[in-house]
């Protein structure tokens, strides 16, 4: 599993085709009435290209719906923002079959944000609105690091998704050499702050959620990233911020 840990709340984004559990754990440990009030918690789910065929994505859908009408209480739907990135040629039949409380993601748009941004098979953030997507995933370390996608990219995809009136999930972590060389912090300051310079400071921030991707504990046989490790990178960047 591949866990990302958001800056919007104390709220976790996890890579993986279910999170209904996660959820209910989440909530177990969450004592409200002994805390003030704390903004909606989000929790998403990248599907990558796990699914790839109508049937399979209609089944996981009609899952979620069931689990999410029948197990979860009036407060955990009230409090828990659930959305899921399914592939982009699914996200219409997605949004249309999906519980309508449950928020639908794009996993990425354009490739590129040159004058030819709009050439053929690109994904347009204004397409995207048009389908009831509300968030797209931006920098996530498969398109940084597999795909070749810089901070400059990156950061003018975050203000194009943003005028368009899209959320936008970004993504920021750093690679197994760079947290050995001492390099971590650094890394993650500089990605965060490419992207905040197409991040408008009248309530632009109310639209970004920084997920933070520990790239070095993702994968079979890496080390986990632990809860104690996460929560100092996440005071970092919320200070930064």
């Amino acid at each position: 599993r591949q866990k990302m840990v958001s800056l919007r709340s104390p709220t976790l984004f996890f890579s993986c085709l279910s999170f209904i559990t996660v959820f209910l754990l989440i909530e177990a440990n969450d004592n409200t009435n002994s805390k003030p009030p704390t903004p909606k918690k989000f929790l998403a789910a990248n599907w990558k290209n796990a699914l790839q065929t109508p049937t399979t994505i209609d089944t996981l859908v009609d899952d979620l719906n069931h689990l999410y009408s029948t197990t979860l209480t009036p407060h955990q739907t009230s409090t828990v923002q659930l959305c899921v990135n399914p592939p982009h040629v699914f996200l219409d039949r997605v949004r249309q079959r999906l519980h309508p409380s449950i928020a639908v993601g794009a996993q990425n748009l354009y490739d590129s944000t040159g004058p030819n941004r709009d050439n053929t098979g690109s994904v347009t953030p204004t397409a995207l609105a048009g389908l009831g997507v509300t968030y797209v995933l931006l920098g996530h370390s498969d398109r940084r690091n597999g795909l070749g996608e810089d901070d400059r990219l990156i950061a003018d995809k975050v203000r194009l998704a943003l005028e368009a009136g899209l959320e936008v999930i970004l993504t920021i972590g750093e690679l197994g050499w760079q947290r050995r060389f001492g390099l971590a912090l650094r890394t993650l300051r500089k990605q965060l702050a490419a992207a905040a310079k197409s991040i408008p400071g009248d309530g632009g921030w109310d639209k970004i959620i920084v997920a933070y991707e520990p790239v070095w504990s993702v994968g079979e046989g890496a080390t986990p990233c632990s809860p104690s490790e996460a929560q100092r990178v996440n005071a970092f960047l919320r200070r930064w911020v």
